[in-house]
């Protein structure tokens, strides 16, 4: 038997092009340069009937629930055992607006109405999500679901980003997942931040740090020795001492692997695998999240 249902598969994941975050005042000093030009959805119907989407859209609201945004589309029929991704044009920029705070959360709804039958379960044509501006950058969506890791000591990894603001890097945010052995005690890392792979670093922390396993979709932080100005392009990341694997956590809903590399003797390469790396370029003051 078939299930007589239109269901979400996944909504909106973020409304600032790359990034799931950034922090506020980067946003608020060049909104053009985050805002998306379009998100996208993506549902299913899972019945043997056709079933007509009207009043397909997402709201966008302020923490005090005052109505920000919005988009709106009638979608046609989704026809039996299909999978469909609607696209929805971003029209009214700056898509958020300043709050008078450092940081901001905006919550938004994603939902639409089946009129005709075959859509049993209603709580599945409603998903919610938040789009977060804290003092970080990040790809991912909090979530690993899986690791990456590097192979060999002395091997280094870069992440890239982007700002738009010369601001003080001040930390990064790690999510160091217990994978297959329990030595993290004993391995240490070698913080690093670079704005060009081409040329030398512009910041080698004095000491080694030990990567503090986290739990879960937690992160921990790690500070840098001094404030590290940075604008425009810049990478962060470490150089491995071991050869013993460390892990960092993989996000695979989120792809930006053309972000990702690595550097083995002198040559650098871009990673092949799909996903966001769970490290975050930290520019508060902030704990372990």
């Amino acid at each position: 038997s078939t299930i007589n249902d239109v269901s979400f598969i996944r909504g909106i994941k973020s409304f600032i092009s790359p990034y799931t975050s950034a922090p506020y005042p980067h946003y608020l000093s060049d909104p053009s340069f985050f805002d998306a030009s379009s998100v996208s959805m993506v549902y299913t119907n899972l019945g043997a009937d056709s079933s007509q989407l009207t009043n397909f859209r997402y709201d966008i609201y302020d923490q005090d629930e005052n109505f920000i945004n919005s988009g709106i589309t009638n979608d046609p029929n989704i026809t039996p055992f299909t999978v469909r991704r609607t696209d929805f044009p971003v029209e009214d920029f700056p898509i958020f607006p300043d709050l008078g705070t450092e940081t901001a959360e905006f919550p938004f709804i994603s939902r639409y109405t089946s009129t005709a039958f075959g859509n049993t379960y209603k709580i599945n044509d409603t998903i919610r999500g938040k789009q977060i501006f804290n003092h970080y950058y990040s790809y991912d969506d909090g979530s690993a679901e899986k690791a990456y890791a590097l192979t060999g000591a002395g091997v280094k990894l870069a992440y890239e980003f982007n700002t738009p603001t010369g601001d003080s890097l001040k930390a990064m945010l790690f999510n160091f997942p217990r994978m297959l052995h329990n030595d993290n005690e004993d391995l240490t890392i070698e913080l690093i931040v670079w704005d060009n792979l081409q040329t030398d670093p512009i910041y080698v922390a004095e000491l080694l740090v030990e990567p503090n396993y986290t739990n879960a979709d937690e992160f921990f932080r790690i500070p840098l020795d001094e404030p590290v100005f940075v604008e425009g392009k810049f990478y962060i990341g470490y150089r491995q001492n071991d050869a013993t694997k460390i892990y960092v956590g993989y996000d695979v809903n989120n792809n930006n692997s053309d972000k990702l590399n690595y550097q083995i003797g002198e040559t650098w390469y871009t990673s092949t695998f799909n996903g966001s790396l769970l490290l975050r370029a930290d520019f508060g003051n902030g704990e372990v999240l």
